[in-house]
């Protein structure tokens, strides 16, 4: 899963300069010429390489999709403690990565850094979170999946309320690896979480991932628009304080509210699968 992860970030990483070298040479219209020929190669691939058909026992155990096709049993499949853990978090992650990435350079600009400077940290930044991503794996086999989502989270939320106290270059590059590579060990070990912790017998492959991808999207959304209202009433250098806390204190509040919620019986298929007595 880590050296999956990583796979995303070299290419969110490298996309943008790709895509920008290509535009400059060829003109505006290659880059997007490029992203439709990379998909169709991507595609011809996996049709060469296509993966082996699930066993027969594995596919009596899977849950019956059309038991989710309304909506309102979709969201109750979202209100499944161990989905619901792993959709928080990932709604979060990307809420606290937003609000670090884009208001970074009106306090870069603020404090009198270049846009060289700023563009180094942003660089470097996403740059860790390639690098870390493998080897977020190993540390959460120590510590588990779910105990490091939390406290990583938390861990980022400390480092983003650091940023007004770095008026100079290095001490906040330092701020941001150190950032980016919490980052890292939280994508990583909520994606873990994803696989080992939400029961693939009561909720279909498709649809939690579906879940997963609409809360990092969500997260990709409140993050500018939150901080932009708190940084209107508190400055830029309040939001990396005010932003981060409030954002970390609910997520405690939300995490505590998730231990109450029983299981879903739409979601429940395993009185399905056990035999008949005789």
């Amino acid at each position: 899963m880590g050296i999956t992860m990583r796979c995303l970030a070299v290419g969110h990483s490298n996309g943008s300069l790709l895509a920008g070298t290509i535009a400059d040479r060829f003109g505006y219209p290659a880059p997007f010429q490029t992203a439709a020929f990379l998909a169709l190669l991507c595609a011809a691939v996996l049709v060469i390489f296509r993966r082996r058909p699930y066993s027969l026992d594995h596919q009596e155990n899977r849950p019956d999709p059309s038991a989710f096709t309304s909506l309102r049993n979709s969201l109750r499949a979202v209100a499944e403690p161990e989905m619901a853990s792993v959709v928080v978090v990932a709604l979060f992650l990307n809420l606290l990565h937003l609000i670090g990435s884009v208001f970074l350079t009106l306090y870069g600009l603020a404090v009198g850094l270049t846009l060289t400077q700023i563009g180094i940290i942003k660089g470097l930044y996403a740059l860790c979170n390639a690098i870390t991503r493998p080897l977020s794996g190993f540390v959460m086999t120590r510590m588990g999946s779910k105990s490091l989502c939390h406290i990583g989270l938390a861990i980022q939320s400390v480092f983003l309320m650091l940023v007004p106290l770095c008026s100079n270059f290095g001490p906040l590059l330092t701020v941001y690896i150190l950032s980016g590579f919490m980052r890292a060990v939280v994508v990583v070990s909520n994606a873990i979480s994803l696989v080992q912790d939400v029961d693939q017998t009561r909720l279909p492959r498709g649809l939690t991932s579906g879940i997963y991808n609409a809360a990092d999207d969500l997260g990709n959304i409140l993050g500018p628009g939150a901080g932009g209202l708190i940084g209107a009433m508190t400055g830029i250098a309040g939001l990396f304080v005010v932003g981060p806390l409030s954002a970390v204190l609910l997520l405690l509040v939300v995490l505590q509210g998730l231990r109450l919620l029983p299981h879903s019986p739409v979601c429940d298929i395993k009185s399905t699968l056990e035999p008949l007595p005789n």
